[in-house]
């Protein structure tokens, strides 16, 4: 949605999805490689631990695998990639949400939330990583948005206890996790940008931006 939203604002095209491409010519403006419900950690993980209802099994790195095998028709030699994807922008995502949704709603537990956050962060990390090994120069990484604003989760885990709600009827527990892991999150990409000085690594602060909805719904329409 994020994605096609900024097309708009911006008066380009909506970007093609992946597996609806006709032709190459169609990818030489962007490809949209996101799938409804993927998560950024491989489904075994979740087949493991006993999850199931996931909406589909192309994970991040499966996504990933997408853009590699893209690539070639994009472009060919080293340099006519260098200056094609120093034009470009890539979104790596928003993902991990999903992780924790299947986790949360499927064992009616948060408390598990937190020892998935390194292994959802080192998904999306090295992802970028093979990106900008692969020669992307400007990447956005956003964070997690404020879950315990969603309806789903405000179903999934309503309190009769007053305490457990801030005062727009938030939450708490939820979105404290969210932004213990956008600041997770944000240390990890404070590690890539060291590691990678010629890229710009940017973190798109979702959360922030979602809670004036809720905070204001009115105001915003």
């Amino acid at each position: 949605m994020i994605i096609l939203v900024t097309a708009e604002a911006y008066g380009l095209p909506h970007l093609p999805p992946y597996l609806n491409l006709t032709n190459c010519k169609e990818a030489h403006r962007g490809v949209n490689f996101a799938v409804a419900g993927a998560t950024a950690i491989d489904a075994e993980y979740f087949s493991k631990k006993g999850i199931k209802g996931l909406w589909t099994k192309d994970s991040l790195n499966i996504q990933l695998g997408w853009f590699k095998k893209l690539k070639p028709s994009l472009c060919t030699s080293k340099h006519d990639c260098e200056n094609y994807f120093k034009r470009s922008l890539f979104m790596v995502g928003e993902i991990g949400g999903n992780d924790h949704n299947y986790v949360a709603i499927g064992k009616k537990n948060i408390s598990q939330l937190i020892n998935m956050v390194p292994l959802v962060i080192e998904a999306i990390t090295n992802a970028a990583s093979e990106l900008i090994a692969e020669g992307a120069m400007k990447l956005v990484v956003p964070g997690n948005l404020p879950v315990g604003c969603s309806a789903m989760y405000l179903t999934s885990f309503s309190s009769h206890n007053e305490e457990d709600y801030d005062r727009h009827g938030c939450l708490k527990e939820l979105n404290d996790f969210a932004e213990y892991y956008n600041a997770e999150l944000k240390l990890a990409l404070q590690t890539l940008r060291h590691d990678n000085p010629h890229a710009k690594i940017i973190y798109a602060d979702y959360y922030g931006a979602a809670l004036r909805f809720f905070h204001a719904p009115v105001h915003y329409g």
